[in-house]
């Protein structure tokens, strides 16, 4: 084609011209003749742009042309056949449309690099054609669908109705509207593909300030109820903290929403429901045959939702349950300070006279028998009762079963989570109908990928049910709902490639194939191939992406793993580029980027949120959650079989630390050389603690002046065992260490054989070079005994986190806390966040850590990285062995590491207060006493 094929943009002036001649259905063939000689001058690149550019025009205007024909059809027979010829047409111009995008797509990168401003005018036409080319292929489809009803009709009662869509190059039958949307089609278009760009680029106006806000948390796990991790500390901590610095300044209520499972939820743990004679009911953990009430609960709604998935619709029966009041230990002095001095002194005088004291958030109960007094914060948790949530499934050898176990019956994880969105989706919509307790969200705060679908149903599935008749004031409220999202393991997002088309169903029913096939991502953003759409990555639906599209912020973590996630490729994996936008980093920090951005959805440049929507606040870690009270210590002693009184608490740490952390040591340690003993004395017969190859361990003459190391909890890849167990191995190669007292290398734990392996043959290489050394290489399959974990904390003097990925970690901090153990971090994520790092030959009075260099397995190979972090390793133990000689520095280094103060309340909660406060759900007066 020669070059007077841009004469279009010098013909009629301008895009806009362009875009009109197209919308006018004129002959585009004629727009390609009469060259002008200026067009010579532009890069000949451009001339295939523009000709497909009106070769799409022209798909378009036909397409559109078609479907006016079927309304002079008469019969059902010719309906029929109707059907047939559009949605032939329709494929074979969605294909031809496709062809050439794709093919616009490639040209523009070409031209890019020779011709910017050519290529951003192009793009600008392109962007043109294909919204117009949306709008009739919409109509178009609208025009089927309404065809296809009239069609269906006697039979729409008893049938889904379904057409094809494709997404990324994958065709899903997907949910249809029997008749389309009439007049509102092209405008929900619109809105559909916007709503991407809107969220992402902040442009949402804050609501107004409910008189008593409804906050709620919804979490696939929860301390007190199903726990694997820290995902189930942080919303827990988070909600009590942000109570804590509302209260008695505004009226809010927190709401924590989760699934109720039942069943085996652990493999020696199963929870049931139990109902009382009163009418409510007992919400029950049964472990190690003994039964443990984890909350008293009301039903307050059963609902009845309507699913679509890709063989059928059926109802599925819900009950909702909500607890009693329920309560989280928050600081006393801290929350104290929240109030105005003259109500903190009147809460004083009432505690000191024995009297609590109770505001709306937060209950304050008097000291007794000697004991503190202590500050709880006061929410309510509400479940969703469906067989979807049963987590019956066989146990797998060697792994932990717990509620992300795809081998249940009903449900794997991804679907397990979308259905609990769902449930609660519906129950957001519904609830003022039949609930006896009419619940509503004013701030969604999700936790994890796991909440994405929520956020996904409530921008795209509220708006297309508004215009099939839901009422507008109600849908608008319900879809610009502030959401919310923690992100916690960025690499973890739930995506799956199989069942997409069911998944997508079950979410927007009716409306899945309008959401699938306009849920984009926004226009001129550069996105990568495979973040297309909203709702996928790649051929993958996915969670996390749903999520990063479609909530109002992101908040990772900790500001490490942000900063890994929008930075670098390679870290932030799938949705990097999502992190990078939202958070306005790279090209994303220049203002006139996102304005184009934003142009091309029709957004202003003013209406631009200030702030990125992505950011890093690293977790809180709280204290009195962590510490070894008065009660504990005896609670310990008889989990543990110690004898009673020897465990130190935290009234006396607070005076010396370090006598308390030697003390306790000495005091589980004898417990385990105990225990090892009677293994070996038994040949195996009697093994309390689960130990691999006892018949070559061996602790004798170990105690409190030995040096140990401690890791404990899931054995994962994430986790780091093997660079831990080559990094004991070039220790011991380098042989600088005490081989008349080698220390401990303790692992606790069950999960992935494979690192368990790498532990045990690193034991037996160790055995050529020191016996002795190799004989304190233990490794235990514990995990969730009672008392076995926090006996793990005590002992350790050095508590390991060799993690190849960790988006914050609290387990450090948490044993810090504990019992004054230091902790030896990789330099990745957040696990230094905090943290102040031993250095050798330096003053080290505030050291509270060592950190570990690091290189990511990510941009080098695994042997690479596995023998760098080895050495890097090596390199840290031998600085903790120099710590550890000088009694009077480490004993310092444990009374930093026991009253370091990570507490949401000295900082953290602040963060998410002004998050609050933009989205105009907390009010101008609510601000911690601690600044970030």
């Amino acid at each position: 084609m020669s070059i007077s094929a841009v004469t279009p943009f010098n013909q009629f002036g301008s895009k806009t011209n362009f875009k009109q001649q197209v919308n006018n259905g004129q002959n585009n063939q004629a727009a390609q003749t009469n060259p002008v000689e200026a067009d010579k001058k532009t890069n000949s690149k451009t001339a295939p742009i523009v000709s497909s550019a009106i070769a799409l025009a022209s798909l378009g205007v036909a397409g559109y042309s078609m479907a006016k024909n079927h309304k002079s059809l008469k019969t059902i027979g010719e309906l029929k056949g109707s059907i047939e010829t559009l949605t032939q047409s329709l494929e074979r111009k969605t294909s031809t449309i496709e062809e050439n995008v794709r093919g616009l797509g490639d040209t523009i990168n070409t031209v890019k690099s020779s011709s910017e401003s050519v290529a951003n005018e192009v793009r600008g036409a392109v962007n043109d054609v294909r919204n117009t080319l949306g709008r009739e292929t919409g109509a178009l489809r609208g025009e089927i669908d309404s065809v296809r009803g009239a069609a269906n009709a006697p039979k729409a009662a008893k049938t889904i109705l379904t057409r094809d869509v494709e997404v990324n190059g994958q065709h899903f039958e997907l949910g249809s509207v029997m008749h389309g949307y009439g007049v509102e089609e092209g405008r929900l278009s619109d809105t559909l593909r916007a709503e991407s760009t809107r969220r992402i680029l902040g442009a949402v106006k804050p609501m107004t300030l409910p008189d008593n806000a409804m906050v709620r948390v919804p979490t696939a796990e929860f301390t007190g109820f199903a726990k694997t991790g820290g995902l189930a500390v942080v919303p827990r901590e988070l909600v009590a903290n942000l109570g804590a610095v509302v209260n008695n300044k505004q009226k809010m209520e927190l709401v924590v929403d989760t699934p109720m499972y039942l069943g085996q939820v652990e493999n020696t743990n199963f929870f049931r429901i139990d109902r009382r004679p009163d009418g409510k009911f007992d919400y029950i953990s049964k472990k190690g045959g003994k039964d443990h009430k984890m909350a008293t609960l009301n039903k307050i709604d059963e609902m009845t939702v309507p699913i679509t998935t890709d063989t059928g619709r059926n109802m599925e029966k819900v009950e909702v349950y909500m607890s009693d009041e329920m309560r989280q230990p928050v600081d006393f002095e801290d929350t104290l300070a929240q109030f105005e001095p003259e109500t903190a002194k009147a809460i004083r005088e009432s505690l000191s006279q024995g009297q609590n004291y109770s505001t709306q958030l937060v209950e304050f109960t008097a000291g007794a028998n000697g004991q503190p007094p202590k500050a709880e914060v006061k929410f309510k948790t509400v479940f969703y009762k469906n067989d979807k949530f049963r987590m019956d499934g066989p146990v797998q050898e060697g792994k932990v079963k717990n509620i992300y176990n795809d081998q249940t019956t009903a449900a794997g994880e991804t679907e397990r989570n979308i259905y609990f969105c769902k449930y609660m989706y519906e129950n957001l919509v519904n609830s003022h109908e039949s609930s006896k307790k009419p619940l509503r969200a004013d701030w969604i705060i999700g936790n994890d990928w796991h909440t994405g679908a929520l956020s996904a149903m409530t921008r795209l599935l509220t708006p297309a049910r508004k215009a099939m008749g839901m009422e507008p004031e109600a849908a608008d409220k319900l879809a610009n709902t502030p959401i919310t999202t923690l992100m916690h393991n960025f690499k973890l997002q739930g995506s799956v490639w199989h069942s997409q088309g069911k998944l997508m169903n079950v979410m927007f029913g009716e409306h899945a194939a309008k959401i699938a096939e306009n849920a984009w991502m926004p226009q001129k953003a550069d996105m990568p191939g495979h973040l297309m759409n909203g709702l996928f990555s790649g051929n993958a639906l996915n969670p996390q992406t749903m999520a990063m599209t479609y909530a109002d912020e992101i908040v990772f973590v900790s500001r490490g793993n942000f900063n890994e996630a929008a930075n670098v490729a390679e870290f932030g994996g799938t949705n990097h580029a999502l992190a990078a936008l939202r958070g306005r980093v790279g090209k994303y920090a220049d203002q006139k980027k996102l304005e184009e951005i934003g142009m091309a959805s029709g957004i202003r440049p003013e209406e631009i949120g200030k702030a990125p929507t992505a950011k890093g606040i690293t977790n809180g870690c709280d204290r009195v959650n962590n510490i070894i009270t008065t009660k504990k210590a005896r609670q310990l002693e008889k989990d543990l079989n110690l004898p009673a009184g020897s465990v130190m608490a935290e009234d006396v740490a607070n005076a010396d630390p370090f006598a308390v952390h030697q003390n306790n040591k000495k005091v589980y340690l004898n417990r385990v050389i105990e225990d090892i003993n009677t293994a070996r004395k038994s040949g195996g017969k009697n093994n309390p603690m689960k130990i691999r190859d006892f018949e070559h361990t061996d602790l004798t003459g170990v105690d409190e002046n030995t040096m140990v190391h401690g890791m404990a909890g899931r054995i994962v890849d994430q986790k780091g065992i093997d660079i831990w167990s080559e990094g004991i191995l070039k220790y011991y190669q380098r042989g600088n260490y005490d081989k008349s007292n080698p220390p401990v290398f303790y692992l606790q734990g069950i999960g992935d054989e494979s690192f368990i392996g790498k532990f045990m043959e690193v034991k037996g290489k160790v055995r050529e070079i020191d016996p002795k050394a190799s004989d304190r290489m233990v490794f235990a399959g514990l995990f969730s005994e009672p008392g076995r974990y926090d006996g793990c904390k005590m002992m350790s003097d050095f508590a390991g986190m060799p993690s190849w990925d960790e988006p914050c970690g609290l387990v450090h901090k948490e044993i810090g806390y504990t019992s004054g153990a230091i902790s030896m971090v990789n330099k990745r994520g957040g696990l230094t966040d905090g943290l102040t790092t031993y250095q050798r030959g330096q003053d080290n009075k505030g050291a509270n850590s060592i950190f570990v260099d690091f290189m990511d397995k990510e941009t080098h190979s695994y042997e690479e990285a596995l023998n760098y972090n080895g050495e890097r390793t090596a390199d840290g133990f031998e600085t903790a062995q120099e710590w550890f000689k000088d009694k009077k520095a480490f004993g310092q280094g444990v009374k930093n590491s026991f009253t370091a103060r990570f507490d949401w309340l000295r900082g953290k909660i602040q963060e998410y207060v002004e998050i609050g406060k933009r989205h105009g759900v907390i009010n101008d007066t609510v601000d911690s006493k601690y600044t970030v």
